[in-house]
């Protein structure tokens, strides 16, 4: 049954694959191929082009603007499925910056997409973008019919008289501020009839209020307005905002406070003694004391140079008019490295501009000398300032002395200045700079046998030409060369009519350049580099009368000689030196509570005998804790060269090296408010190398014994504390206290033992305080107290058979003070 049913099966499969496998084999011959073509896709439409939905205007460019010029600039850009332009070229460019504005205009745009065949699709096409310059006629509609009162003003300052500018004028009840322009003036118009009160506002000034009345049908009213300074006197100045600090112990002096300090007779400079870290000078001489140091060792700074003396013969008043003072910064140490040979303090003095608007002056008439100064505008850009000053005690003395018999040696002195301004572009300006001072003692006497049997003959002086061209490129960069040239003058002659004879000369040239780059890199750092080089030549002379049959000693260059007969030996010596220095700083400020100035200074000392080079660095920091405490630190390497005299190789010695110095400065200060604030300053300085007078003996080359005159084997130190708590000048009060807790030590001529300086003063206190009473008056006083300085004392003495006189017994250096010194000065 299985086996039917199975060749039942395959019986129906071959009946159906037979005629299927004879038809495969048949279709070569039989099936005839046909080709199909596909269908064409259907053709691309811009069913609707792109169109602009936002516009983007481009800048017109200056250059084409300026000339008038109009063009057009043809593009070539892509717009995708969602209306933005991804790619743009220009294809044709008229110049002049035209191309670039529109490429950056076009590639802002926004258009509605285009359709192709009702899609949105990828589009390129061309794009024109004109440039046209449209000149219209605006008819100015004409002016209404004025009413009211047109108010013409002039603000002035009181008392100098001179126009008040960008001041702001307002009539608070009608709404109305107008501003002053360069000459002071101002207007309002369309004034309503009635009173009215006017009020001014200027940062440098004070409040003002004025009244005044409109009568009914008034047309015009003429108006002056006098305004006084927000700090009374004609000597001052009001610095808007902070300096940047480039010393810690920095002390400014505004002009009032330099003009009414009590017991300084009105002499800026003489306000700074009253400051910590400053000793008094021995009486009647104008010297500079700072931290207990050699007056040598500081120096006083005119414009950026050097001067030699800051004080008048005998501790007379300072060599610069008042009037020309800008300010002035008083740095007892750790100064920036824009300041070098000096190793303790500076005083930094900066003379003020000629006035520039009106002429204008003063003379100061006191029982010493008579000052004059004139200044004002020679041009619209030339400004002058001239000054001169002249003492005549001298002259009046003789009228009123009594008898032949009284004589007496008075100082003599004057000092001259001249400035030159000439405004460049911008804040450029060229200055021209004349100073100088003179100083003599002339016997004063109505005895003619006196003038004739003595004549003294002491002169100190000096004169300074200096230029300066300040140039400002951008507000990045900030350019200050400054040549100077000077003449020193030291003359001291003693000829009593007898044989006796002593005279000395000497004149030192220089010549000098400073050269001054400031670049503000950013908001927080700042560099500060330039070139400090001088010139300077020394010329020594003496005379000196030698006694009869005197043979000198050994070693010296005239020591083959015999003199006889009271005979003038001159001798002459003349030195040139060379001092250059390049010095870098940068003043940054990473955080609004910290900044952090470092430097350094390379100095390169050149005379004939030696070449020496010193690299000092130096690092200020400030550390602002709170909104009112601040944090300062400061150290640094300081150097300073010999005198010229010192390196000659007979009286003193050329292998003397540049003294250096270390400071180190910790100080804290706290504001209680904008106007008062307390200091307080901790620091110790360690000397190096002094230069001092040396008892050794040595052997030249040609087996010569001679002195050494000069050495370097001791060191000093200087440290103390300095408070100062100060109330800068406000409404009706300045003043301040200050107080020196101090030593300063210097070794033995051995180098071994520790000795009290000759100018040490322990204890050193200044109390000033300045009082307005109202109606021009002032109330001042100033005391000081001040730890008497050291000196030797005389245990015994012992006579000297030889020359007949008593040799002294010490029994060592600087073993007792002097009286402890304290002085009351009252001013009204």
């Amino acid at each position: 049954m299985k086996r039917a049913m199975r060749a039942i099966i395959v019986g129906a499969i071959a009946l159906l694959i037979g005629p299927l496998a004879s038809r495969a084999a048949a279709a070569p011959d039989d099936v005839k191929w046909k080709r199909v073509v596909p269908k064409p896709p259907p053709k691309q439409k811009l069913t609707r082009p792109p169109r602009v939905t936002t516009f983007v205007k481009a800048l017109y460019p200056k250059a084409a603007l300026a000339k008038g010029i109009s063009g057009s600039v043809r593009l070539v850009i892509v717009i995708d499925e969602k209306g933005r332009v991804i790619q743009a070229k220009i294809e044709r460019d008229p110049g002049y910056g035209m191309g670039q504005a529109a490429l950056e205009a076009v590639k802002t745009f926004v258009f509605s997409p285009a359709l192709v065949n009702g899609k949105p699709a990828r589009v390129r096409l061309r794009y024109t973008y004109h440039f046209r310059v449209e000149r219209r006629i605006i008819e100015r509609p004409k002016p209404p019919t004025p009413t009211g009162t047109e108010l013409r003003g002039r603000l002035l300052e009181r008392g100098t008289r001179l126009p008040i500018e960008a001041a702001a004028v307002a009539i608070p009840a009608l709404k109305l501020e107008v501003r002053t322009d360069s000459n002071g003036r101002f207007r309002f118009q369309h004034l309503p009839p009635g009173r009215h009160q006017l009020v001014v506002f200027s940062v440098r000034h004070r409040n003002t209020k004025r009244s005044f009345v409109i009568g009914p049908g008034q047309r015009k009213l003429q108006l002056v307005v006098r305004a006084d300074k927000l700090v009374a006197g004609p000597y001052e100045i009001i610095v808007i905002g902070r300096r940047p600090v480039r010393g810690i112990s920095r002390k400014t002096l505004q002009k009032e406070e330099l003009r009414s300090v009590p017991g300084t007779f009105g002499d800026p400079l003489r306000a700074i003694q009253t400051f910590p870290g400053v000793a008094r000078p021995p009486f009647l001489i104008g010297i500079l004391v700072v931290r207990g140091a050699t007056p040598g060792d500081s120096s006083v700074f005119v414009d950026g140079h050097e001067v030699p003396v800051i004080y008048h013969f005998l501790g007379g008043p300072s060599i610069l008019n008042p009037s020309f003072l800008e300010r002035i910064d008083f740095f007892p140490g750790n100064f920036s490295v824009r300041y070098g040979r000096t190793l303790t303090g500076i005083i930094d003095v900066q003379t003020t501009r000629p006035k520039r608007k009106k002429w204008g002056g003063d003379v100061n008439i006191n029982l010493f000398d008579t000052g004059v100064y004139v200044s004002g505008p020679i041009s619209k850009k030339v400004s002058i300032a001239l000054s001169a000053r002249r003492s005549y005690i001298d002259l009046i003395l003789p009228l009123v002395l009594k008898g032949d018999r009284f004589a007496t040696v008075l100082p003599v002195y004057y000092d001259y200045q001249l400035r030159l301004d000439v405004d460049l572009k911008g804040d450029d300006y060229f200055s021209f700079f004349a100073f100088g001072s003179d100083d003599l003692l002339r016997l004063v006497t109505r005895s003619k046998d006196a003038r004739n049997s003595l004549n003294l003959d002491s002169h100190i002086g000096f004169h300074r030409i200096n230029a300066k061209w300040l140039a400002n490129i951008g507000t990045k960069w900030r350019f200050l060369l400054s040549p100077i040239l000077g003449l020193d003058i030291t003359r001291f002659e003693n000829d009593s009519g007898t044989q006796d004879q002593i005279g000395f000369d000497l004149l030192v040239w220089e010549l000098g350049l400073r050269f001054d780059v400031t670049h503000y890199l950013s908001k927080t750092l700042r560099f500060d580099f330039g070139l400090d080089f001088l010139y300077r030549r020394t010329v020594a002379t003496s005379q000196i009368t030698t006694p009869p049959d005197y043979r000198p000693p050994p070693g010296l260059w005239f020591s083959n000689t015999t003199f006889g007969g009271g005979e003038v030996q001159s001798i002459k010596r003349s030195i040139d030196s060379i001092s250059g220095a390049l010095y870098f700083e940068a003043t940054y400020k990473p955080f609004s509570w910290w900044s952090i100035v470092p430097g350094v200074r390379l100095t390169y000392y050149h005379t004939p005998a030696n070449d020496r080079a010193r690299l000092d660095p130096r690092l200020n920091m400030n550390f602002k804790l709170t909104k009112a405490a601040t944090l300062k630190l400061g150290v640094g390497l300081f150097s300073q060269p010999a005198f010229e005299l010192f390196l000659d190789k007979t009286f003193g010695n050329p292998q003397l090296k540049p003294s250096w110095a270390e400071h180190y400065s910790i100080g804290a200060e706290y504001a209680f408010t904008r106007y008062f604030r307390i200091e307080l300053v901790a620091f110790y300085l360690h000397f190096h190398d002094p230069i001092q007078q040396s008892r050794q003996i040595v052997t030249d080359s040609s087996g010569i014994p001679r002195a050494l005159k000069f050495s370097q084997s001791g060191d000093g130190e200087s440290y103390g504390l300095e408070l100062l708590i100060r109330h800068d000048p406000y409404k009706w009060f300045y003043g301040w206290i200050s107080y020196t807790l101090m030593r300063n030590l210097e070794t033995e001529r051995d180098g071994r033992k520790y000795v009290l300086g000759p100018f040490d003063q322990t204890h050193i206190l200044n109390i000033v305080a300045s009082f307005r009473l109202g109606r021009g008056w002032e109330l001042g006083m100033r005391f000081r107290a001040v730890t008497g300085r050291p000196e030797t004392r005389v245990v015994g003495g012992t006579f000297s058979g030889d020359s007949a006189t008593y040799l002294r017994l010490i029994t060592e250096r600087r073993n007792a003070r002097r009286g402890f010194f304290h002085q009351l000065d009252l001013r009204v």
